[in-house]
């Protein structure tokens, strides 16, 4: 569920949810394979042997927990299906479901993958069953500020945004002051007016982001002399932080400020 609100709010930036706003009744789910001859087949969202206590359906188990596909040979009616019976054949799931007040929240697609918010399998043991298990890879957590500043004692700790995250340019051409790139400003007391840290938020083609909204303030004082914040620069400036999975690191782009004087 989390990845669906994910992947909603991705591409519904206006009108976020919350877990709390999907009716976990109406989740329906879909497993797609691609066989050997390249035709792409999916598991029925909508299986059902029977209603009642005997009936088998797929549903949310263990509290609503995990969700259980049926992956059974096909029978008549809802009981029809498309039976996946080679796991590397898999390669992606489509999750549906609809608000708590009833309206449509339409479908979202999770590729099979290594990235976060791809999904992997593994094979699970039953009592007389096997069970293929689709578990989602994690979403990155934001960097701390740890994370965020460089430690000069070591000089294999540059920080994620480096010794240059913000280089100070001077307007003034008669002044002949040469740029200077600087490292992040740690926060006074941890009131945040050097930078703050941004939730991370998934793309809708997948991926994730993490904003640093630096405070130019620091960083001109820094400069030193008697400059200030060029007329056209904004207060704040935000640096969109990368998710790599490859290398599991958040990437960063240099950010430039301009000064007068």
């Amino acid at each position: 569920v989390n990845r669906f609100v994910e992947l909603y709010n991705a591409n519904h930036p206006d009108s976020p949810i919350t877990a709390n706003d999907i009716a976990m009744d109406t989740v329906k789910i879909s497993v797609f394979g691609i066989d050997d001859s390249g035709k792409e087949y999916y598991t029925n969202p909508d299986y059902s042997t029977a209603d009642g206590p005997g009936g088998l359906k797929n549903r949310w188990i263990d509290d609503d927990e995990y969700y259980f596909v049926y992956n059974y040979l096909s029978g008549a009616g809802s009981a029809q299906n498309d039976q996946i019976t080679n796991t590397n054949e898999i390669t992606k799931f489509e999750m549906s479901a609809s608000s708590t007040t009833g309206e449509s929240l339409g479908t979202i697609t999770v590729n099979r993958g290594t990235d976060a918010g791809d999904f992997e399998i593994t094979m699970g043991g039953g009592s007389s069953n096997y069970a293929i298990e689709i578990r989602i890879n994690k979403t990155p957590t934001a960097p701390t500020d740890e994370d965020l500043l460089d430690d000069p004692s070591d000089e294999n700790d540059p920080a994620i945004l480096g010794e240059n995250a913000v280089k100070v340019t001077c307007t003034n051409n008669e002044a002949e002051h040469k740029a200077e790139p600087y490292g992040l400003i740690a926060n006074t007391n941890g009131r945040n007016d050097s930078y703050t840290i941004g939730a991370v938020t998934a793309l809708a083609g997948g991926g994730y982001t993490c904003t640093i909204t630096v405070h130019n303030g620091p960083y001109v004082t820094k400069y030193g002399g008697d400059h200030t914040l060029a007329e056209n620069e904004s207060a704040s400036h935000d640096i969109v932080l990368t998710w790599d999975s490859d290398s599991n690191t958040w990437n960063a782009p240099l950010l430039s400020l301009s000064t007068s004087m």
